[in-house]
């Protein structure tokens, strides 16, 4: 008997923390029906950790002396007082990005979850010196009403996005608009290589062309960031907010693992998995010229031919069988496959988009070799592998040259970098050595500013900073279709010439939802 009262209160906390923390699993995925699974998966989540923690503490306070009693209020306070804050800390370190991720009005209710778990934290602590039975049940009246609460509110809550049919009179223009989306680019690195000639079309863009910062929203995910770009709205707004769904003991539909919340741990030990890959739902403005009667194309790395050969040209001393030559190989035969089958439709369609991912992937691996404080950096290999990313620079400045030589002085060259990679600090490259992957020494979660080259005779050369959603408003303005009063970007109108600005008014439309869906013009 005296096992059963050391143990029970070890189960109802558990069982209080299983409940949390579905809470915020179920707030973060925001399912169209409430599904048991989570409850119970979320639940045994939970007992992994907090299991432990009750039974040691109630031996522990068995062993110290006094009467340990199935209801020992005092000590559940202090348990829920740990519960609480833990759900508060972790909405609090993932509210920056759930802004964009979650439609605005769950994004309160996660604020108000955090709150709520933030108030029942203190009063947890202030409770564990008193000894009224009374104001324990009221709390505990109140912890549960809360937990309900936030469980079946958004359901109720949900909005309904509905999008009135438009019809409008539309000619297609004639302007063509080229743009060269390649992640991983920053302005300091071009500054820095132009300074020494090292990048003359790049220097030629920042010379004759607008130019400035490009800032993304939260949190840098590839494919999301990209689909983002497409639609000029955010991944909150389009629905797109992950490119794989994932199941726990493959059961679940989950779409975000927040951080700081033990996820990244789960997927490495293979308890989280992929379910499945999540498409885009339109392909935005490309779809919208197409319904507009012009034509437009993405040109993304999809199949590709490994081209070992032309490593030699941004590397020569790279050997085969290692990981630097493996990702130099991969990262050029990707960009090489777009950009010979992206030359080929210069001139041949109003919009053309060619997506470069090298860049990115080959700053993520060698970052390490622009500096001397990275772990587990060999002094040969330091010397070997430095100068990779400014090759890697100067290779994009020779793609850019030859898309500036094959278009006219009436088409607009826009080059758009939505991040570039930050380095990881020394902490997390030890850690990505000895937990994590150890090839990986950068990082682009947080969104580090990118750039953004824009260069016709209709552009006026000026520094402007520009958001990641602004380009879709941007270039369907010089397009001649309408702007998406939905967006949340705008045209970047500064960057034109007076005499543009006052030939081309901007015209709205409601939403591009409709055109895009059903073809409505």
């Amino acid at each position: 008997m005296k096992v059963l009262k050391l143990l029970f209160p070890s189960f109802l906390t558990s069982i209080w923390g299983g409940i949390s923390i579905s809470v915020f699993l179920l707030l973060i995925n925001y399912p169209a029906k409430l599904d048991y699974s989570y409850l119970i998966v979320a639940g045994i989540y939970s007992l992994i950790f907090f299991v432990p923690l009750s039974i040691v503490s109630s031996f522990a306070k068995a062993i110290i002396g006094g009467e340990v009693s199935p209801l020992n209020s005092r000590y559940l306070c202090g348990l829920v007082f740990l519960t609480s804050t833990y759900i508060a800390t972790i909405v609090y370190l993932n509210i920056s990005y759930l802004k964009n991720l979650l439609p605005q009005k769950i994004y309160f209710i996660i604020i108000a979850l955090g709150v709520t778990f933030g108030v029942l934290s203190l009063l947890s602590l202030s409770l564990i010196s008193l000894k009224s039975r009374v104001l324990f049940g009221i709390f505990y009246t109140f912890v549960m009403v809360s937990v309900l609460f936030f469980v079946y509110f958004p359901h109720f809550s949900k909005e309904k996005n509905l999008v009135p049919s438009v019809s409008f009179p539309l000619q297609p223009s004639d302007r063509k608009t080229i743009v060269l989306y390649m992640e991983g680019l920053s302005l300091d690195d071009i500054f820095r290589l132009t300074e020494k000639g090292e990048l003359p079309n790049f220097s030629y863009l920042l010379e004759k062309g607008a130019w400035g910062k490009n800032v993304s929203p939260t949190p840098c995910i590839s494919d999301v960031t990209f689909y983002s770009f497409l639609r000029g709205i955010l991944p909150a707004n389009s629905g797109y907010t992950s490119p794989y769904r994932y199941s726990i003991f493959s059961r679940g539909n989950f779409s975000l693992l927040p951080r700081w919340a033990f996820f990244q741990a789960l997927k490495k030990l293979k308890i989280i998995k992929i379910k499945s890959r999540v498409r885009w739902p339109n392909k935005g403005i490309v779809d919208l010229v197409r319904k507009t009667g012009g034509r437009a194309f993405i040109v993304s790395p999809e199949n590709y031919i490994l081209k070992p050969e032309l490593v030699s040209a941004i590397c020569p001393r790279a050997e085969r069988g290692t990981w630097q030559f493996d990702v130099l190989e991969k990262s050029l035969s990707l960009d090489d496959a777009v950009f010979n089958r992206a030359i080929k439709l210069v001139g041949k369609s109003n919009l053309l988009i060619a997506r470069f991912q090298g860049a990115r992937e080959i700053k993520l691996h060698f970052l390490r070799y622009t500096s001397s404080f990275y772990p587990f950096v060999a002094p040969d290999e330091l010397e070997k592998f430095m100068g990779v990313i400014d090759k890697y620079y100067q290779y994009y400045d020779h793609i850019i040259g030859r898309f500036l030589t094959l278009s006219s002085s009436e088409d607009l060259v826009f080059v758009v970098s939505p991040f570039s990679v930050d380095p990881l600090p020394p902490w997390r490259s030890y850690l990505e050595v000895i937990f994590g992957d150890k090839l990986i020494c950068g990082d682009h979660f947080d969104c580090p500013s990118g750039l953004y080259l824009a260069f016709s005779r209709y552009i006026s050369p000026k520094n402007l900073s520009a958001s990641l959603v602004d380009f879709v408003p941007t270039i369907a303005y010089y397009l001649g279709l309408p702007v998406e009063k939905e967006s949340k970007g705008r045209v970047i109108s500064e960057i034109f010439t007076k005499e543009f600005s006052f030939e081309n008014p901007v015209f709205f439309i409601h939403s591009y939802s409709t055109i895009i869906e059903k073809g409505t013009r």
